[in-house]
């Protein structure tokens, strides 16, 4: 549901190849806008993009973006204010100042701004889209359409963060290798009616992470959130531990994270908003016998992400990491009583956490919420790192 005071940004860049595209399908071939000789000689210099190209932005986000499909442009009003070249890049800015929930029309601001925030168009639009401008009960579910990948979302914190996410209104999409596992939850998430779309995805393999953000895009126009939950242990003391079992954790847990988070970049910055979540744990924090490689990889993820937090922040794009202590997951509840039974009194709360409770500390910073908590690591231990 969009309402009145919702905003968006998305930015864009156009080309003199458009430009030139656009006056052969439109016939207007001002050489204002194609001869740089003959443009050199007005006030602008040089070739400037069409006015009504450079407005196309806004067709495209209300089309695609915000409100996304199925809207219907009713009206707009604009006025250019300044010129606008190709290659330079642009900021286009939209806020709602209007909802008639009756006829489902929603009134927004369109703002297309160059590179030091001068305003280049200005206008207000008329749209009608018979989802979006409605009105809905007073709790609003928590992640309405945003579109989440979580990987590793198979079994464990992966599938409980899918599940409440999905419950929270997001379109989800799960990567995971388990092709089986990723199919059965399919099921189980169509029978309550739940979108969780499940992709069979390598992490740990760029060209495939890149691919199937592409498909994300492709499918639902645009990537909100991140859940770098996807992980592997392959314990052992440094000294019996194999050049092997040290790469293979470090190129899931490290450089995966940092594949995911580069593959989905783009689409982040496109749309000016994006939520980073990152999965450390408690050991990256302390260290951990026989743990050499898994460490590594959990203290290396803090210090990604504050040091993505420091560069996304002001593009609109929050990165944060949340560091699990002991968890009932499948794995932990195979493992003898009387070990269970010193995890539990290594713990202040006297008992292991729960997948669901890290799904919560995920839901949390993935919401709008968390906007200004930036950097940030969240213990979710029990007391432990206290």
């Amino acid at each position: 549901m969009i309402k009145t005071g919702d905003k968006y940004r998305h930015e864009v860049t156009y080309t003199q190849e458009g430009v030139i595209a656009f006056a052969e399908i439109t016939g207007d071939k001002n050489p204002i806008h194609l001869d740089p000789e003959f443009a050199a000689k007005t006030p602008f210099g040089r070739p400037i993009v069409h006015g009504f190209l450079s407005a196309s932005v806004f067709s495209k986000v209300f089309g695609m973006l915000f409100p996304g499909q199925g809207t219907i442009y009713l009206s707009q009003e604009m006025s250019f204010r300044a010129p606008v070249f190709a290659g330079e890049k642009y900021t286009a800015e939209f806020e709602v100042i209007d909802v008639n929930t009756e006829k489902h029309i929603g009134t927004i601001k369109c703002l297309l701004l160059d590179a030091a925030g001068k305003e280049c168009i200005t206008g207000t639009a008329k749209l009608k889209h018979n989802k979006e401008f409605i009105k809905k009960e007073i709790t609003m579910k928590r992640l309405e359409n945003r579109v989440a990948i979580v990987t590793g979302g198979t079994a464990g914190i992966g599938e409980a963060t899918a599940l409440r996410f999905a419950r929270e209104g997001a379109q989800v999409v799960v990567w995971a290798r388990n092709e089986a596992r990723g199919k059965e939850m399919e099921k189980k998430a169509a029978a309550e009616g739940l979108a969780i779309t499940f992709d069979k995805v390598d992490t740990s393999d760029f060209e495939a992470v890149t691919a199937a953000a592409k498909r994300v895009a492709d499918k639902f126009g645009k990537i909100d959130i991140l859940i770098n939950n996807a992980g592997i242990t392959n314990d052992s003391t440094l000294k019996k531990m194999t050049v092997e079992q040290w790469q293979n954790v470090i190129d899931v847990n490290l450089s995966g994270t940092f594949y995911c988070c580069k593959a989905v970049l783009n689409y982040m910055l496109e749309a000016g908003y994006g939520r980073i979540v990152n999965a450390s744990s408690v050991v990256g924090l302390y260290g951990n016998f026989g743990q050499t490689n898994y460490v590594a990889t959990k203290a290396g993820l803090i210090g990604m992400t504050k040091t993505m937090a420091r560069e996304l922040g002001r593009k609109g794009i929050t990165v944060n990491a949340v560091a699990p202590g002991f968890i009932e997951t499948e794995m932990v509840a195979k493992m003898p009583e009387n070990v269970l039974d010193g995890m539990r009194a290594k713990v202040p709360v006297g008992r292991l956490g729960r997948p669901e409770e890290i799904a919560a500390a995920y839901l949390y910073l993935a919401s709008d919420e968390a906007a200004y908590v930036n950097g940030a690591v969240l213990s979710v231990d029990g007391g432990m790192t206290v």
